[in-house]
Parts: structure tokens; C-alpha cells; sequence
């Protein structure tokens, strides 16, 4: 059996940079552009790429995040994106098949199994992290309203 070689390209660990006067949603925009750029080059590719389209408001952000995802699974490239925003899988539609890890909170304990499971993920722990973390509960009570 013969496996494909594939050019690996990321777009996981962007930063800002004072120093450069780079912004995070200009260090965003640069990391997913060479992505794009590639893609052209005649290689098959596996792009990896972690919460497209940070660092802008979140109307831009799905709509951006939308449009790079649906150009860059054209072709034979293998494109895997890890994402929260459930809007997003919805826009996507079945061009992606979700997956998603599951963590397991007891008290002040959590663990992780790192098992990939089908579909999108059914549970959600952003606030209770700012809870464990020990914010003030005035924050905590006012993620959890906002919610409703």
C-alpha cells in the first residue's frame, strides 16, 4: 500500500507583536494567506489550522472563516480545522465532518481522554474554567445569564 506525501502547513500558534506593530488579526490574516498562497503550488496538502479568523468580531470572523475554509477544501488537499463556534459547523454544512473531544469536570479536577468522537460537541466548559480559575462570581453569574 502506497501513501500520499503531503506538504504539511499550519496555521495553530499566531501572535501579535508590539515591537513589529503587528496586531494579532494582521499576524492572523499573514498566517492564513500563506496557507492560501500555497495551495496553489501544485503540492497536495494537510492544513492544519486552530480557530480560523481570531482577533476580529465574530460577524467577520464566521463570514472569514467560512470563505477560507470552503476555498482551501477544494482539490485533494486535507484540510482539519478545530473550532468552538458552532455557527460556523452550521455555514460549513456537510463539507466537513465534525469531530470533537470530550473532558470530564469533578470539582476542581479535569481530565481529558483524548478520545476523537463523531459529531459536534455537546458540552461546554468555557465558564466553568473562569470559575475554577477562581474569578470574581459577579463574572461568573453574568457569562452564565448572558447565555440565556
Amino acid at each position: 500500500m502506497a501513501c500520499a506525501l503531503l506538504r504539511v502547513m499550519s496555521c495553530i500558534a499566531r501572535s501579535d507583536s508590539v515591537l513589529e506593530g503587528k496586531s494579532y488579526y494582521l499576524a492572523e490574516v499573514e498566517s492564513i494567506r500563506a496557507l492560501i498562497v500555497q495551495k496553489g503550488d501544485g503540492v497536495q496538502h494537510l492544513f492544519l489550522i486552530d480557530e480560523l479568523v481570531r482577533g476580529t468580531n465574530m460577524a467577520e470572523r464566521g463570514a472569514g472563516a467560512f470563505a477560507v475554509l470552503e476555498y482551501l477544501n477544494r482539490g485533494d488537499d486535507i484540510v482539519v480545522a478545530a473550532t468552538h463556534d458552532t455557527e460556523l459547523l452550521g455555514m460549513l454544512g456537510d463539507a466537513y465532518a465534525p469531530y470533537h473531544f470530550r473532558e470530564g469536570i469533578t470539582g476542581d479536577n479535569w481530565s481529558f481522554d483524548f478520545t476523537l468522537r463523531d459529531g459536534q460537541a455537546t458540552t461546554r466548559n468555557a465558564i466553568a474554567l473562569l470559575e475554577q480559575m477562581k474569578y470574581p462570581a459577579e463574572i461568573v453569574v453574568s457569562a452564565r445569564n448572558a447565555l440565556r
